[in-house]
């Protein structure tokens, strides 16, 4: 009896060790050097973490004053095409907050109530966001933009690899010491569009210093600015 509990033991040990090692590692933030995109995403989960718990400390604020790299998504850039005068324009976005580095969201289909009581097929949107939060007033914000003259064929084929390199550092988000601000997207179902929305959003204040333009494939800097106030 003792050899098949001793058994088991070893097995037990062998699943729980099985599952340690199958869970992903937790990012790590080094204590020096330049911080990059990954960086900034930890910052800002560990900003959504703590907000959860009123006893902890926010282990956000050493961050502050630390310098960043960060390439953004392809959609974070907004690219239009002039045929008459051949010119290529791409911008960061200045209708919205902040540049979402990575989104987690999950979508469920069924039946609820919108804002007016009545019971309709809805979609609900959860999840979180992290990212940046751009210098700047909304509506009157400057985006960073790149603009070139070529015909239609070379402009489509830049224009699908264009990418934006941004480097800055992090500064303290409006009325916090924290550099990260939380900036929920909500939305209540309508019978126009049914469709209810919490992104929990978490952005990480930032001053820009320089911006590179890069051709994806080759990542070639076809033009690098610096960014002022």
């Amino acid at each position: 009896m003792r050899a098949a509990v001793f058994l088991l033991c070893l097995v037990c040990g062998s699943a729980t060790a099985q599952h340690r090692n199958n869970t992903p590692p937790q990012h790590q933030i080094l204590s020096s050097g330049v911080l990059t995109g990954a960086d900034i995403v930890a910052i800002a989960r560990l900003k959504a973490k703590e907000e959860g718990d009123q006893f902890s400390e926010d282990h956000t604020i050493q961050y502050v004053g630390r310098e960043f790299v960060v390439d953004l998504p392809a959609r974070a850039i907004s690219v239009r095409y002039d045929k008459n005068t051949q010119t290529l324009v791409a911008s960061t976005p200045t209708m919205d907050d902040g540049i979402d580095l990575v989104r987690e969201e999950k979508e469920t289909r069924g039946v609820g109530q919108n804002a007016f009581g009545a019971k309709v097929a809805m979609t609900k949107r959860r999840g979180a966001y992290y990212g940046i939060l751009l210098p700047g007033k909304f509506y009157s914000r400057r985006p960073i933009a790149f603009s070139a003259t070529l015909d239609g064929p070379a402009a489509r084929s830049l224009s699908a690899a264009l990418r934006l390199r941004l480097r800055g550092i992090l500064v303290s988000a409006a009325n916090s010491k924290s550099p990260v601000l939380s900036m929920p997207l909500v939305a209540d179902a309508t019978v126009d569009e049914p469709v209810d929305v919490w992104i929990s959003r978490y952005l990480v204040a930032v001053k820009f210093s320089k911006a590179e333009w890069l051709d994806g494939r080759t990542s070639a800097v076809i033009k690098a600015a610096d960014i002022e106030d």
